[in-house]
């Protein structure tokens, strides 16, 4: 790999003291940060405002007081990634100092606390930890330790166990809404976006026993958090997980640990919903999770894992390169074919043949006010509101995180009628960051994105740890189509993003 982008890098040399300050600002981000609350789900996202705020400028002022008194600033040198982040940062300061609320822009205090000050903690804190040279082995398996943690919440939630007080004075009817120390399900199965596949390609490709089995456990534990949310999103996970899993697939050996692992989550998921009807106050499941843990479906499943595991077992150390590469096409093919299928369905139903009943399969493939929880219509509102915008608004956006304002002016009193409450998020971030940051703040962080995409695509190869991380953003950008952004979750994609290039770094380093 060139070594272009990348500072040289000693790892053998002394850790500097800034270097110990970032990693205990990661320590405290990846398990205090998700575990912290105050008065339960009634200011959840301030007090997460709060504490990343205040954690983001106590690390940067410790950092840049040491610089000072050792004057010297340990940084490396600046990559393309920095330059969109810096962009980014710009084009939101822009939209915030343009914006006709510029109160809310900056805090964020209207939607869900994403305004430019976030953006702003954001961009230091993907700097402070990508510029810090450290083995990133232990804080990923601290980062599924408090996933475990996050989970057995989730699965007490799902049974609707509540022994800590979460939902006191909470209306009966909004409590299946929300879980564990997050907050609303959709903002969990961000945080599960990344956990789920991190632990999953940590458990394929890790070769010693003992750490395969945590890892097993720790994917096992967030499966079930992710499961016990309901969101659609949670599907789409186990969707990208699975093509992830066949690009990467280099073996029957991982397709055997791939078969045992889908066999166990499968169990588990039939266990759930069966554990879930034994409990009177336990989630309502969809309609959707109901068909999919069906006891037909479930038999197919568990006979088409063990099929797999036998012909894996049996086939190990007998097959050719040739014949893998054969099975693994065969595989693909057939996980295309019912994509095709799905796509092909979307399309008939939501443009084709629009009144036939196909009862709640209606959710997922045909696409109208209702469709995806009614992601429908926040995205047909919010981009007609974009599109009847500005220039100077298409450009720069509205504002970090006002997006409700400038729905409230227009569909108010329509989306008061019919929800009796105003959308404050487009459900959708690429649509979210151009609505409220213009094309200049989506290209940005898009721009962004790319550079730690193909950062980690040229050091995946033989790299366990890359290529857990590369799948937890990869899975997080593409659930990201449907879900929000927000204080509460969503700096965990930076993290995994910093913790991308500066893995790339001590992999070049030690090449």
């Amino acid at each position: 790999m060139s070594n272009k982008l990348y500072k040289k890098v000693d790892v053998s040399e002394k850790i500097r003291l800034d270097e110990y300050i970032v990693r205990v600002y990661l320590l405290l981000l990846l398990t205090f940060f998700p575990l912290v609350f105050w008065d339960f789900y009634f200011n959840i996202a301030d007090v997460k405002f709060i504490v990343f705020v205040s954690l983001t400028l106590i690390a940067l002022a410790f950092c840049l007081i040491y610089s000072i008194w050792s004057r010297s600033i340990n940084i490396r040198k600046v990559n393309k990634a920095w330059i969109w982040i810096a962009l980014w940062v710009f084009s939101a300061a822009l939209s915030t100092i343009f914006s006709k609320h510029k109160t809310i822009a900056l805090m964020g205090n209207d939607g869900r606390s994403f305004g430019f000050i976030t953006v702003c903690c954001l961009a230091v804190m993907m700097v402070l930890i990508s510029n810090c040279t450290i083995d990133y082995r232990f804080f990923i398996n601290v980062f599924l330790c408090a996933g475990v943690i996050v989970s057995v919440l989730a699965v007490f939630n799902f049974l609707g166990i509540d022994f800590i007080g979460f939902y006191n004075g909470v209306d009966k009817g909004l409590r299946e809404m929300f879980q564990t120390t997050f907050g609303h399900v959709d903002i969990c199965s961000n945080y599960f976006a990344i956990s789920v596949p991190v632990a999953y390609f940590m458990y394929m490709y890790e070769e010693n026993t003992k750490r395969k089995i945590f890892y097993m456990f720790a994917l096992w534990c967030t499966f079930m958090g992710s499961f016990a949310g309901g969101c659609d999103s949670g599907y789409i996970i186990l969707a990208v997980v699975t093509v992830l899993t066949l690009i990467f697939m280099d073996s029957y050996k991982r397709l055997f640990y791939s078969a045992v692992a889908a066999l166990i989550l499968t169990i588990t998921a039939k266990i759930m919903m069966i554990l879930n009807g034994m409990f009177e106050d336990a989630k309502h499941m969809d309609s959707i999770a109901i068909m999919i843990t069906g006891n037909k479906v479930i038999i197919f499943l568990v006979l088409f894992m063990i099929i797999m595991c036998a012909v894996s077992l049996v086939r190990c150390d007998k097959c050719s390169e040739k014949e893998f590469r054969i099975v693994k096409i065969g595989l693909i093919t057939i996980l295309l074919v019912i994509m095709v299928a799905v796509v092909a369905l979307f399309i008939y139903f939501s443009f084709i043949d629009k009144d036939k009943d196909i009862g709640s399969l209606a959710n997922i493939l045909r696409f109208d006010d209702e469709w995806g929880s009614r992601r429908g219509y926040i995205w047909k509102r919010g981009m007609q509101c974009y599109a009847d915008s500005s220039l100077k608004d298409k450009i720069i956006g509205v504002g970090p995180d006002t997006l409700q304002q400038s729905l409230k002016k227009v569909y108010g009193e329509e989306m008061l009628a019919r929800f009796s409450a105003y959308y404050d998020n487009m459900h959708n971030e690429y649509m979210q960051y151009l609505v409220t940051t213009g094309v200049l703040g989506l290209v940005s962080y898009m721009g962004m994105v790319i550079c730690e995409i193909k950062t980690a695509i040229k050091s995946i190869s033989g790299n366990i740890y890359m290529r857990a991380l590369f799948a937890g953003m990869v899975c997080y950008l593409v659930q990201a189509m449907v879900n929000v952004n927000q204080i509460i979750t969503t700096p965990y994609l930076f993290i995994v993003m910093a913790m991308i290039y500066a893995s790339s770094v001590i992999q070049v380093a030690k090449q």
